[in-house]
């Protein structure tokens, strides 16, 4: 069933219902700074973290981090997100 019948002023509202809840439901329980179920299905994890100069980043890595203290090296994909290089 598509999301769209072959009238586009109309919404196959039987489809688009479940599929709202579904990906509201992902987003209510990720508990994630960023929503984003895909790379949680490979198994990333995002993290806040601080650094030494008080700046706030999102930390996307595939590891599970159970300590506050650890360094991490990474690179910065943008302003304030850091991906983990091992």
């Amino acid at each position: 069933m598509p999301l769209f019948t072959a009238d586009f002023d109309k919404l196959n509202w039987i489809m688009w219902v479940p599929t709202i809840a579904i990906f509201a439901f992902i987003a209510v329980t990720s508990h994630s700074y960023f929503f984003n179920p895909l790379l949680g299905a490979f198994g990333w994890h995002f993290y806040r973290v601080g650094t030494p100069q008080n700046v706030t980043n999102i930390l996307i890595t595939k590891r599970t981090i159970r300590k506050g203290d650890q360094t991490i090296n990474g690179i910065e994909l943008g302003d304030y997100v850091i991906l983990e290089t091992e």
